[in-house]
């Protein structure tokens, strides 16, 4: 199943092109059942897509859209497994993992949650983090592990979606029913306590974390938020009416680390701004181009940096610290001297 893919840029002023290495790549995304348009769009199965693309520093690309599969119940959040299947979520009890294949089958897993929706891959690899829209938080072990429910306290119990930022601290947004009272805070692991960070907050329906500026990007309502994370403090903010001049709400988004960002709103609509040489979302300078399509339900785009994308590859774990060798020489023969293995006889004159 294959769908025609139509560009439209939407305000690419020719002062801001600049010249810079081309970036390429493959966007993964998964479309709902359902229409999120005001109009009545005839229900379709969820799908698992993907497209290639080309930036070359004024304008981007699309390549033809492949099918992955196009007959799931549903499809939302989306990710790799560090073993290179791909992992959906459905806003139901299940998750569908799939190997990254045309016309791939898929295979359902439990979620350990009544609304599995969005998903974040630990930094170690071993945990695929799912969340509710809102809802609760449980942790699916990789490759082949089973998921474990996990209760939410603190100022949260529950929340809409997870990001792990540099050092591999996990902030998480929330909101009330409908997205309204949007709230950004930091969730402990261990104790799964969650605290509450940042001041007027807009966007409560999905994070990302950009390598780029060392930055959250937070998405919901009619707004990209740009946070640092060490402060909760918000850097910049980008309204939708800026980009897409369209009654529609922010749903996902990703960055490439270079400075790119990709993202989906409610009306079908995917748009790439470009923030590279501000290293601020919101930017005049930016360049920012709209990608509109016939797929009406796009919901969420896999990562392509970091936790979660395809090709990414987990850090191996700090091994002892290894003791110099003429220290653990001397200790040994410490040992022996003490036992009485080892005696010390005078040279004969």
């Amino acid at each position: 199943m294959k769908s025609a893919l139509l560009l439209a840029v939407l305000a690419i002023p020719a002062s801001w092109a600049g010249a810079q290495a081309v970036t390429e790549g493959e966007l993964y995304y998964t479309t709902s059942s359902l229409s999120f348009l005001p109009t009545a769009e005839p229900q379709n199965p969820a799908t698992v897509k993907k497209v290639s693309y080309n930036y070359n520093g004024s304008i981007v690309t699309l390549g033809e859209i492949q099918t992955i599969n196009d007959s799931l119940s549903e499809a939302e959040g989306i990710v790799f497994t560090p073993q290179g299947k791909l992992l959906i979520g459905t806003g139901g009890p299940s998750l569908y993992e799939l190997p990254n294949t045309i016309s791939a089958s898929a295979t359902s897993i439990n979620s350990g949650l009544s609304s599995a929706t969005h998903l974040a891959i630990s930094p170690d690899g071993n945990t695929a983090y799912v969340t509710g829209a809102p809802g609760g938080l449980s942790a699916l072990g990789l490759p082949n592990g089973s998921a474990q429910t996990l209760s939410l306290s603190g100022d949260d119990t529950a929340i809409s979606s997870l990001a792990f930022a540099q050092g591999g601290a996990a902030f998480y947004v929330a909101s009330d029913a409908g997205g309204q009272n949007p709230h950004f805070g930091k969730l402990d692991l261990t104790t799964h306590t969650t605290t509450r960070l940042g001041g007027d907050i807009l966007s409560g329906e999905t994070l990302t974390y950009d390598p780029f500026t060392n930055n959250l990007f937070l998405f919901g309502g009619q707004s990209i938020q740009q946070v640092d994370p060490a402060s909760g403090a918000i850097v910049s903010t980008l309204t939708l009416a800026t980009i897409l001049n369209l009654p529609t709400e922010m749903h996902q988004g990703i960055t490439d680390g270079q400075g790119h960002l990709f993202a989906s709103a409610g009306n079908g609509s995917l748009f790439f701004v470009d923030y590279s040489k501000s290293g601020k979302i919101n930017d005049a300078s930016n360049i920012t181009q709209g990608l509109f399509s016939n797929e009406f339900s796009l919901r969420d785009i896999a990562p392509l940096v970091g936790p979660g994308s395809l090709g990414f590859i987990a850090p191996e774990p700090p091994g002892p610290t290894p003791i110099p060798l003429p220290a653990a020489l001397w200790s040994g023969l410490s040992v022996l001297i003490g036992t009485g293995a080892v005696r010390w006889r005078r040279a004969k004159k």
